[in-house]
């Protein structure tokens, strides 16, 4: 979830809980997309450190961007569970914000 904060500030948050305790759980990485003039969206910033917890079911995160007043953002949140049987990784997209 994208959730604009003011004065072009935003925050992104991810909420994954799982059905049992996991070795490790949480996102591998968060990736900002900001709109260009062109109308593409260009990769500006990524967030790697600090967002998997271990021997746990639930993992919660939040992380705050300062972007561009007015300008149009998205974030990836590539959301990871890995236990005795195997690992996952899930692209999430938030909706489209102004900042």
């Amino acid at each position: 979830m994208a959730t604009p904060l003011g004065d072009g500030e935003f925050a992104v948050e991810f909420d994954i809980n799982a059905t049992h305790i996991m070795d490790r759980l949480g996102a591998t990485e968060i990736v900002i997309w900001e709109r260009q003039s062109n109308g593409s969206y260009e990769d500006v910033k990524t967030y790697t450190s600090g967002l998997i917890d271990t021997n746990t079911s639930a993992a919660y995160r939040r992380v705050d961007y300062q972007g561009t007043p007015g300008v149009r953002y998205y974030a990836t949140v590539a959301l990871y569970a890995k236990d005795s049987s195997g690992s996952e990784t899930l692209y999430s997209n938030t909706s489209v914000i102004t900042a």
